[in-house]
């Protein structure tokens, strides 16, 4: 690894943004999956991170055991199920496949949180 300031100073940006855009990468392709290749075709800093066949520079980015469903530790079953659910839903590629705001309203771990929430507000907050 370089030092940070010599890299600023050649990349004309921050160290921590590159990192941070690194992890950024990371997160969306373990997520949703990969990215389809025409998507990338469209991006400015594709380069960066993609060959051009789609597949990624550094494989490394993407640790071997990981998963979306595994970076989830603090809910479990139903719960968990539920919630993964609800964020596969906005995590999508293609904006024409995300479920919209109002879609999302009427998930089923979104209702059960709220009812939960009502309960709770009932009980300490009694009319």
């Amino acid at each position: 690894m370089c030092d940070p300031k010599s890299w600023d100073l050649v990349e004309e940006k921050t160290y921590s943004k590159y990192l941070k855009s690194r992890v950024n990468t990371t997160t969306k392709y373990i997520s949703p999956g990969p990215p389809p290749k025409e998507l990338l075709a469209g991006g400015r800093r594709t380069c960066m991170f993609y060959r051009a066949d789609g597949t990624l520079c550094d494989p490394r980015l993407i640790p071997k055991d990981s998963s979306f469903e595994s970076t989830i530790t603090r809910i479990d079953g139903e719960e968990k199920r539920e919630f993964i659910e609800f964020v596969k839903r906005m995590l999508k590629w293609r904006r024409e496949e995300r479920s919209t705001a109002r879609e999302l309203m009427s998930d089923p771990w979104i209702l059960n949180e709220y009812s939960q929430f009502e309960e709770l507000n009932r009980e300490y907050f009694p009319s």
